[in-house]
């Protein structure tokens, strides 16, 4: 095979590759740059992240959490809360098929393996540093209820996801937080 000859193909393997890569591992691909969505999502007023458990190999209880990322529009919420300690870094990724205007407290998201057509999806990563996921997968079984915020306009999105044991990694659970106001973006 000449090198002519083996360009188509090194083309289509890597949009292959792209296609199947997780998001943990190319988290910025579809990134329009400087947080501006252009119309289409506006950051989120968000408050008090917590997140806490085991996600792969890594144990987090107690550190302070962060929202990376935090966006609504017409019928999408996502919300990217970070935690790192001396053993390591997580993260999740709360996607809710809803938006945020239409989140009512007592509403409860769940899902679970193979519900793909489900109102929630959770994406966890831990690795021994920020960026560095060893740990890169959905989780199988996910609830999500919404409780009172500290003010009229905001929710707390409280969580629990569980990954169940495959390929060689032992099963995980995270729970996680966070107070959102549904009528303030940023």
């Amino acid at each position: 095979m000449t090198p002519a000859s083996f360009a188509p193909f090194s083309s289509v393997l890597l949009a292959a590759a792209l296609c199947f890569s997780s998001g943990c591992l190319f988290p910025d691909f579809f990134d329009v740059g400087d947080d501006d969505y252009s119309g289409y999502g506006n950051e989120l007023e968000t408050s008090n992240p917590s997140l806490q458990g085991e996600l792969g190999e890594r144990e987090f209880a107690g550190e302070r959490a962060r929202v990376t990322e935090s966006y609504s529009f017409t019928n999408q919420t996502s919300i990217e809360i970070h935690v790192s300690n001396r053993g390591g870094a997580a993260m999740n990724v709360l996607n809710l098929n809803v938006s945020v205007e239409d989140i009512e407290v007592g509403d409860i998201y769940e899902n679970n393996v193979g519900d793909y057509d489900a109102d929630v999806d959770i994406l966890g990563c831990a690795g021994p540093s920020e960026g560095n996921w060893d740990f890169d997968s959905y989780a199988d079984q996910i609830t999500v209820t919404v409780h009172e915020g500290s003010t009229p306009d905001s929710v707390v999105l409280v969580y629990e996801a569980r990954w169940d044991a495959d390929f060689g990694d032992s099963s995980s659970e995270i729970q996680g937080s966070v107070e959102v106001n549904r009528g303030t973006t940023r």
